[in-house]
């Protein structure tokens, strides 16, 4: 290991080629930008999350030894990269299964032959893959979770009256089942978030309201398409009473929900806002993989009768 790292640091500046050719290194930019930096976003988001969980006597030098060892592996993965790129043809623009096939492959450390490295192509693929590491390092969006009746309103409500950017799941769980022509722009969503159609189509027309009840726009005239908005409750009715009917409405709204979400947090923290990002998701840590999405997580929980009692003082359809 240590002759392989001597031999690759003696050989980082020595060039293969003359130079790579101008649509090589444009290929480089544009799968940097869409390769390397979202998997330097992750590397980075990731290796904050794992530092933060970091427990001893000195949590900095916890956190300091998991980013050091983090980056020599990155660093060993770049160079090898590199490497492995000149010994291929680094004058030929390559497809992309190509380009990750010769690029990336783990078959580089079989090659055979003096090290050789590209340097233009090494100074191309540690900017995109650190600017990605800047930004999922500063990527530290917060959650808010908590069960049913339990306060999380108030508590978003304090945080928002604070300055804090929120982005309430349940907001756009009820919005994407608007018809897409009644969105507006004052919404968390657009018309094409609305799953308004495919849970129609799915569940027929039973679930929507009454027409003396159908949704209006703006100038009070009745939409043609989907002036009929969704009953909640019809659909509750439904879905409830058939899990597999269950399942379905939830195939169709929890991506999109998440995708919305995301798409929220993003948004708002990579903006110039300079603002802390709250997602209130009241089934957190029932969706899995989402929280690791967040730096810190805000439980909100009080004490079941206390809860129950506020719950049907909330709901007054609501039986024991």
């Amino acid at each position: 290991m240590t002759s392989f790292l001597w031999e690759m640091s003696a050989n980082l500046f020595e060039v293969g080629e003359p130079s790579i050719s101008a649509r090589v290194l444009l290929q480089e930019d544009l799968l940097g930008i869409f390769v390397l930096l979202p998997f330097g976003m992750v590397v980075g988001h990731m290796t904050m999350h794992l530092a933060s969980k970091w427990t001893l006597a000195r949590p900095d030098l916890g956190n300091l030894g998991i980013k050091l060892c983090v980056s020599a592996i990155a660093v060993l993965w770049l160079l090898n990269s590199v490497q492995c790129r000149a010994l291929q043809s680094p004058t030929d623009v390559l497809s992309l299964g190509e380009w990750i096939s010769e690029s990336w492959g783990p078959h580089c450390y079989l090659q055979k032959g003096r090290l050789v490295v590209t340097f233009q192509l090494l100074f191309v693929r540690l900017i995109s893959f650190n600017l990605g590491i800047f930004l999922g390092e500063s990527f530290r969006p917060v959650s808010l979770t908590g069960g049913i009746a339990c306060g999380k309103t108030t508590v978003a409500n304090a945080l928002r009256e604070s300055g804090v950017v929120i982005v309430d799941a349940d907001r756009i769980a009820h919005e994407i089942l608007l018809p897409p022509s009644v969105i507006s722009e004052r919404q968390a969503t657009v018309p094409s978030d609305s799953v308004y159609h495919s849970i129609v189509k799915k569940f027929g027309q039973e679930i929507l309201e009454s027409d003396k009840n159908s949704a209006t726009s703006n100038q009070g005239e009745i939409s043609n398409d989907d002036s009929r908005r969704i009953n909640r409750r019809k659909l509750g009715e439904v879905i409830f009473a058939d899990r597999s009917k269950r399942r379905a409405l939830n195939s169709l709204t929890h991506p999109r929900i998440m995708k919305v979400m995301i798409k929220g947090i993003l948004k708002h923290s990579f903006s110039f806002e300079n603002v802390i990002v709250c997602a209130d998701v009241p089934l957190l840590y029932e969706s899995g993989a989402l929280i690791y999405l967040f730096a810190l997580i805000i439980v909100v929980a009080i004490s079941p009768t206390l809860q129950f009692e506020r719950l049907r003082d909330r709901d007054k359809d609501l039986t024991e």
